[in-house]
């Protein structure tokens, strides 16, 4: 673990996922708590998108705190290198507890926690932590089920706390949905036993609260990528790492032959050696006392590959892809090397010591060892930090400048790499960085109108199909988004894209066009849809400056958040004299005077001056959770040009118009975790009270 530490010092695994989405979402949790802020709304992607609320933020767990102290550079692999560790301690401890012996545990344990599929999460620090504890939420259910005491019961209750708190949703249903079902049909405890383990469980997730409600909240609105699409079921030619753990090359590159979509969840390598064992255990399983964990690893083998099994014809290919079948891998490894270490400890038991002491046992744990030893190296490529590169920095500060307080994005078609003219690994990743690829803009405090999400707000999904087809965008829609500066592949030939400085394979292409942050309008547009707002959007014509495009919802009514009486008055066409007179209007009437004060990421104060009624409109993205209040009374939020958000300024002067995201759903987590937790340390200091008298 130290030398591995020494090699991330400066170094990334070269893991696009990891530049791209998981480096600068973590990047954002320390500088907001570094600032005494939650990492409420994040404003730096997809026109700003909820943090809390979002599938791996983690914003809440404590062992992540840590990177406040030391900084996120280089202690950020660290971290999963520690969880690596953790979870390697735990499954030791796990085995030990069914009373296998210590050198056989002590393999099996390596064997889990630096198997090929928890060696690629050490780019991966939420996927890790969620992982690190799984064998001690396993190990606290275990003690608690066989001595219901205080102790094993408040350890449950926080092994169980810090995995939810640790992240991804999908290996929290997995693990909580398999401990059960092992607690039922392993341990046959009585009910009143069992009702400890759910109690231990329940009272860990109620300790959790804050962050997990924010995100049922946030289920309602959101949209997900492939959510029904198989994209997450383990295609067979994946299984091959059983065998090798670099078969099927480097994930990332052109020659890579897996699934790169799910390719953290397809690496099953968990030594030769053991994988030996384990079929010879399956052929002999039948004389195992222990048949559970065999029959699971089989199972959870046959399940991760979802739609792709014959198997699971009777289950709907939808529900298979929501589901996610490949993040269960885990299951899998863990069943599997739980089952070997248990077949082993019968073997041993029933041939006595002295089967240990052959030559070949000997040398069999030897080869088990070293080659576990040796997965990191065949499964990790290292790069130099690329936050770090001199070129990325100037790129990021070249962008600053041209994008000033505006909003930036970086393009390239959907069959064209990020990086084309690279020619090792290492340009390849240097470059996608310097061309500011999604959500990495983060680092450099650059606001984007794209993002590199598993889940977004509903709205989104209309923008980035944009993105990726609406070359050569001569639309409004990035200027409605606020974008300042593009980079793409290719030059634009719009009349408002008059400034465009070539560097490297990228063009910077400033766009005249850009609204600001928040405009005013006299008149509103109602369509029968979001589709038909962002088909409004395309035509060059869109008179953006005068008028806001809506939809109406199901109810007849103009798409809001809050569910208030009132509607807004249907909009009226514009033909092309009403757009002549509403230029010269523009032209010699005055116009509003907007100033922003944004004291924080989830609140934005403006002071408008405006000489006539109309409609204030902000570009952030539209979002359960966000309230809008004009001169201190609360006011309903609409839905502006199909993503962002417009307040009503129903009459003329100088106004006070405030936009703050706190969902109700945070404040009710925040207070279920609190009372839980107050409740949980007095009874922690009750029991110690009543220890001390007794004695």
């Amino acid at each position: 673990m130290l030398y591995w530490a020494f090699r991330f010092w400066g170094h990334f695994p070269a893991f696009m996922d990891t530049l791209e989405y998981v480096f600068p979402e973590k990047w954002f949790n320390v500088e907001s708590f570094r600032q005494g802020l939650l990492p409420l709304w994040n404003p730096y992607i997809a026109c700003g998108t909820p943090h809390v609320a979002n599938l791996q933020s983690a914003a809440f767990y404590p062992f992540f705190w840590l990177w406040n102290l030391t900084g996120l550079t280089d202690w950020f692999f660290v971290g999963a290198l520690l969880h690596g560790a953790w979870a390697t301690l735990g499954f030791y401890f796990w085995l030990r507890f069914h009373k296998v012996q210590p050198v056989t545990a002590v393999l099996c344990a390596m064997s889990f926690g630096g198997s090929g599929l928890m060696v690629i999460y050490w780019g991966f620090p939420t996927h890790l932590a969620s992982l690190s504890w799984v064998p001690w939420l396993f190990l606290g259910a275990a003690h608690l089920m066989k001595k219901q005491n205080f102790l094993w019961f408040g350890l449950t209750v926080l092994f169980g706390a810090f995995q939810f708190l640790a992240g991804y949703p999908f290996f929290i249903f997995y693990a909580v949905l398999f401990l059960a079902v092992w607690m039922i049909l392993t341990l046959r405890a009585h009910p009143k036993v069992l009702g400890w383990g759910g109690l231990a469980l329940g009272l860990g997730l109620l300790l959790t609260a804050c962050q997990w409600l924010p995100f049922l909240d946030f289920l309602r609105a959101l949209h997900r990528e492939g959510w029904q699409d198989p994209i997450y079921c383990m295609r067979w030619v994946n299984y091959l790492t059983l065998f090798q753990p670099q078969i099927l090359g480097i994930p990332g590159t052109r020659s890579y032959m897996g699934d790169y979509p799910d390719f953290i969840f397809n690496n099953l390598y968990m030594g030769l050696v053991p994988l030996g064992l384990l079929l010879w255990s399956l052929v002999t399983f039948q004389k195992s006392k222990e048949r559970f964990w065999t029959i699971s690893a089989l199972f959870w083998f046959f399940w991760i590959a979802g739609t792709h099994c014959f198997l699971w014809f009777f289950i709907p290919s939808k529900w298979l892809g929501i589901l996610a079948t490949s993040s269960s891998s885990f299951l899998f490894l863990f069943c599997a090397l739980t089952a070997l270490g248990l077949r082993l400890k019968e073997r041993s038991e029933t041939n006595g010591k002295k089967k240990n002491s052959r030559p070949w046992v000997w040398f069999l744990g030897v080869l088990w060892l070293l080659d576990i030893l040796f997965i990191p190296s065949r499964v990790l490529n290292m790069v130099p930090d690329p936050y770090r590169d001199g070129r990325v920095q100037q790129a990021a500060a070249q962008a600053k400048t041209m994008t000033g307080e505006g909003r930036m994005v970086s393009l390239h078609g959907l069959d064209q790499y990020h990086s084309p003219e690279a020619v090792t690994l290492e340009d390849s990743y240097i470059t996608s960085a310097e061309n500011l690829t999604a959500n990495s803009n983060i680092v450099w405090g650059l606001r984007s109108a794209r993002g590199y999400l598993s889940i977004y707000v509903d709205g989104y999904q209309d923008l980035q199909t944009y993105f990726q087809k609406g070359f050569p965008y001569d639309g409004r829609v990035l200027d409605a988004a606020g974008i300042k500066l593009i980079l793409t592949n290719e030059k634009l030939g719009s009349f408002k894209y008059c400034l465009s400085q070539p560097r490297g394979e990228m063009i910077y292409t400033q766009n005249a066009g850009a609204m600001e942050e928040a405009w005013q309008v006299e008149r509103v547009r109602e369509f029968p849809g979001r589709p038909e707002v962002f088909e409004a959007l395309m035509n060059p014509k869109a008179f953006l400056e005068n008028e806001v495009y809506t939809e109406r919802g199901q109810d007849g009514k103009a798409v809001r958040l809050a569910p208030v009486d009132r509607i807004l008055a249907d909009g009226v066409r514009i033909n092309i004299w009403d757009r002549i007179v509403g230029f010269w209007r523009n032209l010699f009437e005055s116009q509003a005077k907007i100033q922003m004060v944004q004291p924080s990421p989830s609140r934005v104060e403006f002071g408008v001056s405006t000489p006539k009624r109309g409609f204030l409109v902000f570009d952030e993205s539209y979002a359960p959770g966000w309230h809008a209040w004009v001169d201190g009374r609360p006011v309903p939020i609409f839905r502006a040009n199909g993503m962002w958000m417009t307040v009503e300024l129903s009459e003329s002067g100088e106004h006070r118009v405030v936009f703050r995201y706190e969902p109700t759903s945070l404040r009710l987590g925040l207070f279920l975790t609190l009372i839980t937790l107050i409740g949980f340390i007095s009874l922690l200091i009750l029991k110690r009270q009543i220890i001390f008298r007794s004695e």
